[in-house]
């Protein structure tokens, strides 16, 4: 029976801190990675996780979750340019002054481990179809896949 919860974070894990009524260790396989709880005749547990891999997946998720908010971005400025709300002149103005807003940009120093959770994540995104799609959506460059193919080959 849980009593209550807090987190307490360090740099290299996430500690769960959860209190029970009972004694025991628990060991579960996470991505081959051992992850180990234990329980104390008191009432105390601490679970411990890699905070390097969720910090690598939230960065993905933000960065995914930006870059489709880039490319609405863009898909409205194009409308609004179609509907001759704006001039070309404006719409390559607002372009230039506000990039971030409308361009997604390429990562060339994505590692292999992010593009491993990147490939992971990608079965739960809507349209994901090719390989450009998984580039865009994630920012990863041609020369990031390129250098996990060769050291793959390498293997």
């Amino acid at each position: 029976m849980q009593k209550d919860s807090t987190w307490n974070f360090d740099n290299s894990s996430v500690f769960l801190s959860l209190s029970f009524e009972m004694n025991q260790t628990t060991t579960v396989m996470e991505n081959k990675k051992k992850i180990e709880v234990n329980t104390t005749a008191k009432g105390g547990a601490t679970l411990a996780l890699p905070v390097a891999a969720l910090n690598a997946e939230r960065n993905l998720l933000i960065r995914a979750i930006n870059n489709r908010t880039r490319e609405r971005n863009y898909a409205n400025i194009c409308l609004r340019l179609a509907e001759g709300e704006i001039s070309e002149d404006e719409f390559e103005e607002e372009i230039l002054n506000n990039e971030d807003r409308y361009v997604i940009s390429f990562e060339d120093d994505t590692s292999e481990e992010e593009i491993i959770i990147a490939s992971r994540l990608t079965k739960d995104v809507l349209d994901v179809d090719t390989e450009d799609d998984f580039r865009e959506l994630f920012s990863i460059s041609s020369a990031s896949l390129l250098n996990l193919t060769k050291s793959i080959d390498c293997k």
